[in-house]
């Protein structure tokens, strides 16, 4: 079975891993490149099981930082509102860690494993059409590329989302700006400023909890660097732009001054944080976006994979965790389609139902963290001060597991929410809806092929005439 992917960025490279792992044949059509700020990745147990399952875990464990704790502080004075155990209890309840690693670095890790497992990866492959009926690929230098599916990885701009629903759908600016910085370990450790250890100590993340905005600060690179994040929320969302032409498409936009607009969101806050940003580098400046749920991800043998088909909030740290469980539920599914050998000429009809179902399996999942997502912003951006006391007595009382929870008579925000989607069973479930799938379905094809060839078979011969006979 042949799987064409669009999109040689992360999206497409976890897929293309995932199935090249199930044995399937595999073809990259790298296209240009979007501009991407080299940004920080928290990556959940849920996303780690994946990185096990596709044998790169040791790699991402190895280049990134695995989180040991969670500070939520408020932002005027910094004060401790909880620290939350975030290493040994996440591994015992969720089976692995929860790790942080840059973008550049986790991407390089995917195209070595890329290069290890031998797939193809075609450069320059501008696709122009794509016919989602026969899963054949027309690229612009006029080459015909045919394949069993198709995947659309190509993110957030994707061009495939248009082909699958016959008309633009191009995402919409959200009301929430991500700021970020860096900063290394030397030059904190430089400044020599004891009020700083307190927040390098520990392998953690330290969240500041503002009004309309939060700030997020954790170590990559084995705690080597540092990243800073300030998730800033406007009271209306900017008017879209028009849509940059494919040469020049960027999701980040650099700011010459950027470093000046994320000290100045940051006047009364925390006396350490305000350090820590006049000695940082500014890295970038980018517009969130948000996507109106797709009343599909699939048109016959097209589907769409990662954040072409839907765009998680960042602030439950699940988007890349689902574009690994999408890759990793597609790529079982036809992984186990093909070990079933169906007849190359059943493969146009089953190939369609068996994307629906994987559609069916994850579209849930992604509308739910979504959701999820968009609560934790309102959490972490409370405005009110009464509403901040009550959430900071609240948050007081949370964990990541039921374990490090404070207490039942708080409500367990945190593991209440993270539960469901850390926890295990995904590929589970996913091969049991396919075996499901497979009992009901394949016997009644085989059933259809076994009339259609009686009718076209039955009949009688007369001397050099044939009569046919079409029995029901």
């Amino acid at each position: 079975m042949k799987v064409i992917i669009i999109g040689a960025e992360v999206d497409g490279l976890i897929c293309a891993i995932a199935c090249q792992r199930e044995q399937l044949d595999v073809l990259v059509l790298e296209q240009e490149s979007e501009i991407e700020v080299n940004a920080g990745i928290q990556i959940p147990p849920n996303g780690a099981r994946i990185l096990h399952q596709l044998g790169l875990l040791e790699a991402v464990t190895r280049k990134g930082t695995s989180t040991e704790y969670l500070d939520l502080r408020r932002f005027d004075n910094g004060a401790l509102i909880r620290s939350m155990p975030w290493g040994e209890p996440v591994r015992q309840a969720y089976g692995r860690p929860w790790l942080n690693i840059t973008r550049a670095d986790f991407l390089d890790i995917l195209l070595d494993k890329a290069r290890q497992l031998e797939i193809d990866i075609r450069h320059h492959a501008v696709v122009e059409e794509i016919h989602c009926g026969s899963a054949e690929v027309v690229l612009k230098d006029g080459a015909r590329i045919q394949g069993d599916v198709v995947v659309g990885a190509d993110g957030i701009y994707s061009k495939t989302r248009d082909t699958v629903l016959n008309h633009p759908c191009p995402p919409s600016p959200a009301s929430d700006i991500a700021y970020q910085a860096t900063i290394s370990r030397s030059a904190l450790k430089a400044l020599n400023d004891g009020q700083l250890d307190e927040l390098c100590s520990k392998t953690k993340i330290t969240t500041w909890l503002g009004s309309a905005q939060h700030t997020v600060f954790f170590p990559v690179q084995q705690g080597e660097e540092y990243m800073l994040v300030t998730y800033h929320t406007h009271s209306t969302p900017p008017p879209p732009p028009p849509p940059p032409p494919p040469a020049a498409r960027q999701s980040t936009i650099l700011s010459a001054d950027g470093l000046s607009q994320m000290q100045a969101l940051h006047q009364g806050w925390d006396i350490r944080l305000q350090t820590i940003l006049a000695h940082a580098t500014f890295s970038s400046q980018t517009t969130q976006h948000t996507l109106h749920a797709l009343p599909t991800w699939t048109n016959a043998r097209l589907i769409l994979l990662g954040t072409a088909s839907r765009i998680i909030p960042p602030y439950q740290a699940q988007d890349l965790a689902a574009t690994l469980e999408d890759a990793a539920v597609l790529s079982t599914l036809l992984g186990l389609l093909a070990h079933h050998n169906p007849e190359p000429h059943q493969l146009p009809r089953l190939l369609p139902e068996i994307l629906a179902l994987h559609e069916t399996l994850r579209k849930p999942a992604a509308v739910q963290a979504g959701q999820a997502g968009l609560l934790s912003r309102r959490v972490l951006q409370v405005g009110n001060p009464v509403g901040q006391a009550l959430r900071n007595w609240f948050l007081g009382g949370a964990g990541i597991t039921r374990d490090t929870d404070a207490g039942w008579l708080k409500l367990t925000l945190v593991s209440a929410q993270q539960e469901p989607r850390l926890g295990g069973g995904l590929l589970g479930e996913t091969r049991a809806r396919f075996e499901a799938w497979r009992q009901e379905r394949l016997p009644l094809l085989a059933a259809e092929e076994s009339r259609s060839r009686s009718r076209s078979t039955a009949g009688y011969g007369i001397g050099r005439k044939r009569l046919r006979c079409w029995t029901y």
